[in-house]
């Protein structure tokens, strides 16, 4: 059993917010998509001719076999290579495919990721190009395991590893955080300016405004603030430089 380390689709849709937030962070390519395969789903290998064996990590595998047919050279199908068979002559050759079973989670190659984001779901085509998710997440989609799969993918039925929705979503609060801090801050710049206004137009003297205040405050029903903190409110509004 593969250690799992993705969210499905709605989990992630769950921790972004909306299922928009996903199809843009993809679009974006700042969240990878995976795809998770069974033992049934047999791929072959997509490269220059050169197979890469049995293989697997913490959270996929691939098993390879090879098939062989008499061919013409001429004919020879594009990332397939030609064997010379023992004991025959040059003339008498055959075609070698590499075939894979992969099992597990799998990269799916940014742009095969991007056509199902803006199609918002399955697409026509169904060859896509995977590469093995790896023990660090360090993953590249030009990795030398690279794979063409025959498998049929929608927006819903991709995965995308927890690690990578966890630095989206403590990034995005972050924003949130550093927006609300920004405009909880002008909004308390703005309330000394009137302040300061208020008190200037009322003509509120430089000692025992706080008081004046206080006791205005109580005619009108308020318990609070009291002498102190009127006196620091005045106190910094009074403090404020001109803008330039």
């Amino acid at each position: 059993m593969f250690e799992r380390k993705f969210f499905t689709y709605q989990e992630t849709v769950d921790r972004l917010g909306a299922p928009e937030s996903v199809r843009q962070a993809i679009l974006g390519g700042a969240l990878r998509a995976y795809v998770e395969l069974n033992k049934a789903t047999t791929v072959h290998w997509f490269g220059n001719g050169v197979g890469i064996g049995d293989g697997k990590t913490d959270s996929c595998a691939w098993q390879q076999s090879m098939r062989k047919r008499d061919v013409d050279e001429d004919a020879l199908e594009s990332g397939h290579r030609v064997v010379r068979k023992p004991g025959e002559n040059d003339d008498d050759r055959y075609e070698e495919t590499g075939y894979y079973t992969l099992d597990g989670y799998f990269l799916l190659s940014q742009s095969d990721a991007r056509d199902i984001a803006r199609g918002h779901g399955k697409i026509s085509r169904t060859i896509f190009h995977l590469t093995p998710a790896r023990d660090d997440g360090h993953e590249s989609y030009d990795a030398p395991q690279r794979f063409e799969a025959d498998v049929s993918l929608q927006l819903e039925a991709l995965y995308f590893r927890s690690s990578d929705v966890d630095l989206m979503t403590a990034t995005t609060s972050a924003t949130n955080k550093a927006d609300d801090d920004s405009v909880g801050t002008r909004r308390l710049n703005s309330y000394l300016r009137i302040i300061r206004a208020l008190a200037v137009m009322a003509k509120l003297p430089e000692r025992g405004a706080a008081m004046s205040v206080q006791s205005e405050l109580e005619t009108l029903g308020f318990t609070s603030p009291k002498d102190t903190t009127i006196r620091d409110i005045l106190a910094e509004a009074r403090g404020l430089a001109p803008d330039k």
